[in-house]
């Protein structure tokens, strides 16, 4: 599955793991799915493991209809959102790092794009340790 996510009610924190050839449909229907779970809540950090991910074919146009996607979902009012994106990988960094630029201006989400996991971790101010080895929700994408 390139695109499935978990959820940690416990730490407030969801856990987007993202493989193979990745598509922008695919991100986007993982993150309906996500929107949708009953274990969503407002102010859920998120963590996007990239790491795994071996093609990425966007165009700029295709990012900035994503960043504008998870933009419109948010409203100004709800606590701002961490996003931590891991993106080891040269590709990965690139396009993470411009979809960081594209939400720059948003009080909705804080975005910080690293290349190491520990480095995820300290942004989000979570112990990974800390966290539960068994997640509340496992959201597959296609089931």
């Amino acid at each position: 599955m390139p695109a499935t996510y978990d959820i940690y009610p416990e730490h407030n924190l969801a856990i987007a793991t993202l493989s193979g050839h990745l598509t922008v449909p695919e991100i986007v229907r993982n993150n309906m799915l996500y929107e949708a779970d009953p274990c969503k809540s407002k102010g859920q950090a998120t963590l996007i493991n990239t790491a795994e991910v071996s093609d990425f074919r966007v165009s700029f146009g295709g990012l900035l209809a994503v960043a504008k996607y998870y933009l419109s979902l948010r409203d100004p009012f709800d606590p701002t959102i961490l996003t931590a994106i891991h993106a080891p990988s040269d590709l990965m960094f690139g396009k993470a790092s411009l979809y960081q630029r594209f939400v720059s201006n948003s009080e909705a989400n804080c975005v910080g794009v690293f290349r190491t996991q520990p480095d995820c971790w300290r942004f989000l101010g979570i112990d990974p340790a800390d966290i539960n080895p068994v997640p509340r929700t496992k959201g597959l994408l296609g089931q």
